[in-house]
């Protein structure tokens, strides 16, 4: 089945999933997606092809875009997640399975990538399953539709876009359907058929041999207590659709300022491209071509020249002359204007004023710490809590298999925690008298100390650790001879 996968998710397959079940999420929240998708990519058509007249003539062209969407859903995963998260498990045992079942899935470099892709998209959703070994399955915004969920927005039946793949002139889309009856957990593999130049048509349903003859159309599962799915979306409530249990991206509301910065970094474009200098020469010293017609001799110029344009002066001799024209580029005024959108986007999508700078070559992101009072320090804890939440689900997955399928069993009681990188905080000062007072009562360790206060990873703090430890028990000889130490 990895094998046969491909990333060509189709979400307009919503309309053939709600012919064959019952779907509580309108097409509108898929159209969105469709859109966020294209903003992530830098180009929406609705946005950034430009109509004009030009000699009477409608024309379009392609706006130049500074892609903030990607830009900012970088970052924001960036802070969140990176290579100093830290899982603590309360048992040795079951943190060491545990981790070498994210690592054998590459987990932690997976969700780096697929934060970003919840940021821009509005969510994510992470599936486990078992094929010889527990596998996990990293699932788009675009390829993930609720069935049922509470008031609380916990999510607990779904159908599951898997893969589509073309074979001959046929498109093959796997549907996996994740379902209760009662207190069995069902998994329904269902395989539909379209025809390739259909774009969006789930089809008919066909057999699962065709492409996947050792997949099982439906299993029953007994004794589960949760779904074998975690979904997570961006801690911001969806103002697009209050009873939706979907995300929205970080930009949701910040259409119509990508629009304006968009419009204006264009503009900074042209302003290089059309204000090169010119040179204007006499009409009468241009090429000259003679209609087949009429033999008439057609004067005209290059229309790939960038640098004379021609005009007719009349017959004097002044204005014989080539004259040189030079515009006044408007760079600052481009910058500033730039500048003022990029803070409100910036307020908008969760981030402190001064977060997104152009210094007129591109964007770049603030590189100094920020303080904990700071917008984007609060943004990120808001959020890292749906990614504990989210890791929290699949570590539960992960030991729902291991049971069910005699790899290994946990115990009883358990508990698992994040430890989220927070080393941007600028007050270094107040972190490690914070960290020292927890050190004194007893409510942390000296490594999770030395991490907190100095920003390195586990290893690294260990190894600092293990030097202080050295360090305190080397005497110096004048030491021996004073104080007597053998």
């Amino acid at each position: 089945m990895n094998k046969l996968r491909e990333v060509a998710y189709r979400m307009k397959l919503i309309k053939g999933l709600g012919s064959i079940t019952s779907l509580s999420v309108s097409q509108e929240a898929y159209d969105r997606i469709e859109t966020y998708k294209k903003l992530y990519a830098g180009f929406c058509k609705d946005i950034h092809e430009y109509r004009y007249l030009h000699l009477g003539t409608e024309k379009t062209r392609k706006l130049s875009s500074l892609k903030m969407p990607k830009v900012s859903a970088a970052k924001m995963a960036t802070l969140v997640f990176n290579e100093k998260v830290e899982f603590n498990f309360s048992d040795n045992n079951l943190e060491m399975y545990v981790m070498n079942v994210l690592k054998d899935n590459k987990f932690e470099r997976n969700m780096r990538t697929q934060f970003e892709y919840m940021f821009a998209l509005g969510g994510m959703a992470v599936e486990g399953f078992y094929d010889d070994g527990i596998k996990l399955n990293y699932i788009k915004a675009d390829s993930f539709v609720p069935l049922a969920w509470n008031a609380a927005g916990d999510i607990s039946e779904a159908a599951i876009v898997v893969s589509t793949s073309t074979k001959g002139t046929d498109r093959y889309t796997l549907v996996r359907f994740h379902t209760w009856d009662g207190p069995q957990y069902v998994i329904t593999n269902k395989l539909f058929k379209s025809a390739s130049t259909t774009d969006g048509e789930l089809g008919v349903e066909v057999s699962l041999g065709i492409l996947y003859p050792e997949l099982e159309a439906e299993v029953r599962i007994d004794n589960l207590d949760r779904p074998l799915f975690e979904y997570v979306k961006p801690n911001t409530a969806n103002n697009l659709d209050l009873d939706s249990p979907l995300g929205i991206p970080l930009y949701a509301n910040a259409i119509d300022t990508i629009k304006a910065l968009d419009t204006a970094f264009d503009s900074y474009y042209r302003e290089f491209r059309l204000g090169k200098k010119k040179i204007i020469v006499p009409a009468t010293v241009m090429k000259t071509n003679h209609n087949t017609d009429t033999g008439v001799p057609i004067r005209y110029f290059d229309t790939n020249d960038e640098v004379y344009e021609a005009m007719n002066f009349g017959d004097s001799m002044e204005g014989m002359k080539p004259h040189e024209i030079s515009m006044n580029l408007r760079v600052k005024e481009h910058i500033d204007g730039i500048n003022g959108l990029l803070s409100l986007y910036a307020s908008q999508t969760g981030f402190s004023p001064n977060t997104f700078v152009f210094d007129g070559q591109g964007v770049k992101t603030a590189t100094e710490v920020v303080s904990e009072n700071s917008e984007t320090f609060r943004t990120k804890q808001t959020h890292e809590q749906s990614v504990e939440t989210l890791c929290r689900g699949v570590v539960e997955i992960v030991l729902q298999l291991s049971s069910l399928y005699g790899e290994y069993q946990p115990p009883l009681e358990w508990s698992m925690s994040l430890q989220f990188d927070d080393s941007i905080a600028e007050d270094k000062a107040t972190e490690i008298t914070n960290q020292t007072m927890l050190l004194g009562s007893g409510l942390t360790s000296k490594r999770r100390a030395i991490m907190k206060t100095q920003g390195v990873t586990r290893e690294e703090a260990e190894e600092i650790l293990k030097e202080i430890l050295e360090e305190s028990r080397s005497v110096t000889s004048g030491q021996v001879d004073m104080m007597g130490i053998e």
